[in-house]
């Protein structure tokens, strides 16, 4: 049957969200314990008010990386040696070093007075990296006007949404995204909701594969599922819902991804949507009550509409290619949104050593740790930390991988 429109109501509407960039420093074990570094220190002669100190501009970047190094010292040194951790050496008293290789990088700084001197090392001070660990929203924002069509069923009934044809799904279509990325979750915009079953079911969200007949949505690949009252509450609130996988999803090849409708009565979600022209056909969709797919751009049985729905994957860089070992062991990353503490799980040994890294949004290092895995499980801190975005980075040899965490 062909699915007609009586009409549409446009509303305007513009949004942005800001990630925390802060960075808070972390309470090591000890006092030696600095943000993100350890301190050592040592000295030859007599015990003397020399004490060797010094601060950096930057600790952290992309290659190549040019770091600023001031002398801080006290008790009057007349001498200055400085080691970068990359087999260089300055005896300036406040030189510039170009780190030009990804790693972490120790720097140590060696006084003298004449007759005593004093080191100090700050372990894994400089971190370089080969580019920042990046995410993105896919499509956002709408390069057109939001709209939401309402169908000739009038009341409840939406293209976008639950209607009288007892649509079971709503999706958009992806095939324009960076190379080696996952979907790490989703921001939807909902333009309606009714909750008045009392029954607050679970709403699904889902990826599909293009495995369908000709293209179409085929096989689900990863769901998560929010409360319906969650969902009235973003829509009250006038922002976005978010839902995050609890393991992200790898991506190869041309994607859709979208929401299953609530099916009881009283229980209805809409989607903005764009306006009609405003997108190409074939990227919006909908399942049919008898499980086909059609876009709703199908001029023959669909509404003949060229929209896309408010569905933004959040995508982030991946370094799955060169993970396969890390992979196999299951890694486990919870809680995720986590608050005072994160725990990495590893479902059984032999990758010693393993070391994890914590970085903010900024690529800045908050936290590094290097486990041997006996027991099977490490434990990050988080207490002082802003709400946002960071990044958990597990490497072992050569091998590594890049999760995603909420500080909330």
């Amino acid at each position: 049957m062909k699915k007609t429109i009586l009409l549409s109501i446009v509303f305007v509407l513009s949004y942005f969200m800001v990630w925390s960039q802060d960075r808070i420093p972390v309470k090591g074990p000890s006092s030696r314990e600095k943000d993100g570094y350890t301190e050592k220190v040592s000295h030859t002669g007599r015990l003397t008010s020399l004490v060797a100190k010094f601060s950096a501009d930057v600790r952290y970047g992309v290659k190549p990386l040019v770091v600023h190094f001031t002398d801080e010292s006290e008790g009057n040194p007349v001498a200055w040696v400085w080691n970068f951790g990359d087999g260089t050496t300055s005896t300036e008293q406040n030189p510039s070093h170009e780190y030009v290789t990804e790693g972490n990088y120790t720097v140590s700084l060696n006084v003298s007075d004449g007759t005593n001197t004093f080191t100090l090392e700050k372990e894994n001070y400089i971190t370089v990296l080969s580019e920042l660990p990046t995410c993105d929203t896919l499509d956002y924002p709408f390069a057109g006007t939001y709209t939401y069509y309402i169908d000739t069923a009038g009341v409840n009934g939406y293209v976008s949404g639950n209607n009288k044809f007892q649509d079971k799904a709503k999706a958009n279509y992806f095939s324009d995204y960076p190379e080696k990325v996952e979907i790490q979750g989703l921001l939807l915009e909902f333009a309606v909701v009714s909750s008045t079953s009392g029954s607050n079911p679970q709403v699904t969200f889902a990826v599909w594969d293009n495995s369908g007949p000709q293209g179409s949505p085929g096989v689900i690949k990863i769901t998560a599922s929010l409360p319906l009252s969650q969902v009235v509450e973003d829509v009250s609130n006038n922002t976005f819902t978010y839902v995050q996988f609890d393991d992200p999803l790898y991506i190869t090849a041309p994607f859709y991804a979208g929401v299953i409708l609530p099916i009881t009565v009283g229980d209805t979600v809409a989607l903005w949507t764009d306006t009609d022209g405003d997108a190409a056909p074939g990227i919006g969709w909908e399942q049919w009550s008898d499980g086909q797919w059609l876009p709703y751009s199908d001029p023959t049985n669909g509404w003949n509409l060229k929209i896309s729905n408010a569905i933004f994957p959040i995508v982030c860089a991946s370094s799955q290619g060169m993970e396969s070992l890390l992979r196999a062991e299951n890694i486990l990353i919870y809680p995720n949104p986590a608050t005072d503490q994160v725990t990495v799980k590893f479902d059984r040994t032999g990758l010693s050593p393993v070391k994890i890294s914590l970085y903010n949004i900024m690529g800045g290092l908050m936290n590094t740790t290097t486990s041997h895995l006996s027991p099977s499980s490490v434990t990050i801190p988080l207490d002082g930390y802003t709400r946002g975005l960071y990044f958990i980075i597990i490497e072992a040899g050569n091998q590594k991988i890049t999760r995603k965490i909420h500080v909330i």
